[in-house]
Formats: structure tokens, C-alpha cells, sequence
């Protein structure tokens, strides 16, 4: 299944180019949120060598994390309208739109130390740091 990209400009071509995961587990955000049961929204600015970064480093880890697929990347310059709202908190650092039940649950950027944890505990996956049988 071939990488598809959240646009066809700069920010599609830096998906393709950055994006450290396997074909079909970054696709482009067309969804609208109540589509989405939980997921990760990766916010990228294509202009922002930070976001640029995160987007590389948060799918490098995407494998070990166990979080939903696929990650969903839309463009901080074109925002769909369920995110405009939220504008106000994107950075441009490469932040992460946590949505559960069709809503907007929590905003983590890449630029805090938390991230990892943050999103773990949102998707409930303590089995990576809790060897099994010492729960």
C-alpha cells in the first residue's frame, strides 16, 4: 500500500520523505472527527524544521508505541474546520491531536518531554513498560 500524503504540495512531499514508518500507516486526514472512534491527529507545519523532526521521530516510534493506526497528518496551514478552533494551540513544533469518541480528548506536543507517556496513557497501552506477570 503505497505512503499517502495529507496534501499535494510541501507538506505531502515531506510525509513521504520523512515519515519513518511503513507504507499505509501515515495517510492524509479527510476524516471528519466523529469518524474517528481514537486516533492521533499529527498537526504538521511544513515550514518548521521542529515539526518537520517530530513528524520523522514520532513515526519512528510508532511501531513500539501501539497506538491506533493509521496516524492521520493534516497541514497547520489548512486546517480542517473541526481544528480551526484549536489554531490557537498549535505551535508549529509538531503536535499530536489525541481524539477519542469522536472528539478532541487532549493536545500533546512533540516538544514536551511527556509526549510519549501522555500518549500512552491516553490509548491505555501500559504493556510496554510493565513487563508481563508485574502489573
Amino acid at each position: 500500500m503505497p505512503l499517502i500524503s495529507c496534501s499535494k504540495d510541501l507538506v505531502g512531499d515531506l510525509i513521504q520523505r520523512f515519515a519513518a514508518s511503513p507504507p499505509g500507516t501515515v495517510v492524509r486526514c479527510s476524516d471528519q472527527p466523529e469518524q474517528i472512534d481514537r486516533g492521533i491527529v499529527f498537526v504538521l507545519a511544513g515550514w518548521s524544521g521542529p515539526s518537520v523532526r517530530a513528524l520523522e521521530t514520532f513515526t519512528a516510534e510508532l511501531p513500539t508505541l501501539g497506538v491506533p493506526l493509521p496516524l492521520r497528518v493534516v497541514d497547520i496551514d489548512d486546517l480542517p474546520d473541526w481544528l480551526r478552533g484549536l489554531a490557537t494551540r498549535f505551535g508549529g513544533w509538531g503536535e499530536l491531536v489525541l481524539v477519542e469518541s469522536g472528539r478532541v480528548a487532549e493536545i500533546v506536543s512533540l516538544r514536551d518531554a511527556d509526549w510519549k507517556a501522555r500518549v500512552l496513557q491516553h490509548h491505555n497501552v501500559d504493556a510496554l513498560a510493565t513487563p508481563q506477570g508485574n502489573r
